[in-house]
This record gives structure tokens, C-alpha cells and sequence, in this order.
């Protein structure tokens, strides 16, 4: 699982220094790596932009300020510049205008199916070799995964021009006004899902699927590998080739989202244990902004969460 925090591996690295090894998406060997962002810069730039504080904070460790994405060193100078093409075109023509609440809808080609496989195989290659270390899934479900990452890996290479049973899906996070599940109303979603950003592998061993989700403050991008018994998207399926997709009227019925909803939920249950000390550091930080909180994205995002009710 990886979340909205720079990894602590590479502090105290002198980021000048050349590391060499295998790029992970074409498998050259002794290549300079570059120090990647799993999840585009571009998502995390812009929530510490809107952010009172001028600062992110770990989902499960309230106490530690961050100030970027998580990176590791993952792919050669090529492959980067190949991730970074479509990541300008969605970052241009989907995601600065969701943030900015006019997109209505827009026409796309293969980039957005390259830029939702390039963010969500980085993910699942990194979990995969994860569970190979820990064990935590059997070899049938991890074998999978490993297909499937294969799979996608040469889709973005170009050496197939699809992802075989393999499917894409966006979906854009709409303002809540009501629900029935009082712990959903209670986790403030709005703030969650429109100020955070996170992905992982998802696999669900009760209804058989198998899925890579990344919430890019507030769209979700969703690769499913394996479809469950239960599994319903509308209009959020993105085709191969060019269309037109039209931002209204989607619902997903899904486990995944389950687990989301449950992600969701231990991180404001985490949010508790910040100290004293860093709940004092806030409350001085919004007393000295408190025209820019009331302004802000942030306070908007807190109104809509206590305005849901409770059916």
C-alpha cells in the first residue's frame, strides 16, 4: 500500500548521487534510476498548495508533516519521460479542471488508458514485490497479480495494444448529501478523498476480485485485473481508443470500495492520537490564516461533511 508520504529511505541522500540498477518497466540493466513518484508530483503539488499549513500529514501517523509523494527508485531516464507524456496530457485535460469544478466532460484517446496503466502498474509492481516478501497471499493469487502486472507492463511499452480482460475505470468524487451509513457521514469523505492522495492492491478473497486503486485527490482511477461476482461500474469504463466521456451519473457497486470506505475510516480514527504539541501547531497555523482557511478549498470540503444527512 502506498500512501500520500515521501519515503524515509532516501533522507539524508545526497539526491545528486547516481543510482544504478534494473529499470523495473523495460528491464534494462545497469541503468541510472530515477527517483520516481509513484503517484504524479503533479496530485501532490497541488493539495500542499491549497493546504493551510503549507504541509501533507501521514494518513496513520497524524504527528508527521510531509511535504511530498512518495518516490522510489523504479525506472530508467526513458521510461520516466515515457510516464511524464501522458501524466501532462491528463494533469492539462482532466485534473486541473476537475479541481477547479468545471469539468463537465472530455474526449480522450490511449493516453488516459497509458496514464491510468502507468500509475496503477507502478503500484502493483511495487505490492507484488511486497507479498512476495511477506508471504501474506497465496502463490495462486499472487501469480495473478504477476500476470496481470506483466501484462500491463508491455501494453505500456507498446509490444501489445491492449490489456486483454484487464480494465480501466475513472471515477469522479461528487459532493455527498445523504447517506445511510452514519460511519461514512462521520469519516468527513469530502476532506478525505479530495485532500489526500493513495493507492494499492486490492485483493478480495470473499467475492474473488482483484483490483489496483489510486484516489488523485478526489478521482479515482481503478485498473481491474479480475472482475468479482458482484462487481457493477457505470460510466466510468474507459475505452480503448478515442471518446467521449461525459462526467454524470456514475455508481460502482464493488468490494473495492468497500475497502476504500474502510481505509477511509482508520485514517480518521488515526487522527485522534496527534499530540498535543501538533494540535497546537495547527490551531496557531489557521489562527494566523484564518482568512485564507475561510476561503480555501479546505473549509468548503468541511462544511459539505457536516452538511450530509443522516437518512
Amino acid at each position: 500500500m502506498w500512501y500520500n508520504y515521501y519515503n524515509k529511505e532516501y533522507e539524508g541522500m545526497d539526491m545528486c548521487e547516481e543510482k544504478i540498477g534494473t529499470c523495473a518497466l523495460c528491464k534494462k540493466e545497469n541503468c541510472v534510476l530515477e527517483l520516481s513518484h509513484i503517484i504524479p508530483k503533479f496530485v501532490f503539488r497541488r493539495i500542499i498548495k491549497k493546504s493551510i499549513t503549507g504541509f501533507m500529514r501521514n494518513p496513520f501517523n497524524p504527528n508527521e508533516r510531509i511535504q511530498d509523494g512518495d518516490k522510489q527508485y523504479l525506472l530508467c531516464g526513458d521510461c520516466e519521460d515515457l510516464f511524464n507524456t501522458t501524466e501532462t496530457i491528463f494533469a492539462n485535460k482532466i485534473f486541473h479542471l476537475y479541481k477547479a469544478g468545471t469539468l463537465k466532460e472530455f474526449e480522450y484517446e490511449e493516453w488516459l488508458n497509458l496514464f491510468i496503466s502507468s500509475v496503477n502498474w507502478r503500484i502493483l509492481y511495487l505490492d507484488i514485490l511486497r507479498f512476495k516478501a511477506d508471504k501474506s497471499i497465496s502463490n495462486e493469487k499472487l501469480n495473478i497479480l504477476i500476470k496481470s502486472e506483466e501484462i500491463l507492463r508491455d501494453y505500456l511499452l507498446g509490444r501489445r495494444k491492449d490489456i486483454s480482460d484487464i480494465e480501466n475505470h475513472i471515477f469522479f468524487f461528487d459532493d455527498i448529501k445523504s447517506t445511510s451509513d452514519n460511519k461514512i457521514a462521520n469519516d468527513e469523505p469530502h476532506s478525505f478523498f479530495r485532500h489526500s492522495s493513495f493507492g494499492y492492491t486490492v485483493v478480495c478473497n470473499d467475492f474473488d476480485g482483484y483490483y489496483v486503486i489510486s484516489n488523485l485527490s478526489g478521482i479515482l482511477i481503478c485498473t481491474i485485473l479480475k472482475k468479482s461476482t458482484v462487481d457493477e461500474w457505470e460510466n466510468t469504463y474507459v475505452k480503448l481508443g478515442k471518446e467521449n466521456f461525459k462526467v454524470q451519473n456514475q455508481k460502482i457497486k464493488s468490494p473495492v470500495i468497500g475497502d476504500i470506505m474502510e481505509y477511509m475510516h482508520e485514517s480518521r480514527l488515526s487522527q485522534e492520537n496527534i499530540s498535543k504539541e501538533q494540535y497546537n501547531r495547527i490551531v496557531n497555523s489557521v489562527r494566523k490564516n484564518s482568512e485564507k482557511l475561510f476561503n480555501s478549498e479546505i473549509y468548503k470540503n468541511m462544511i459539505l461533511d457536516k452538511k450530509i444527512s443522516k437518512e
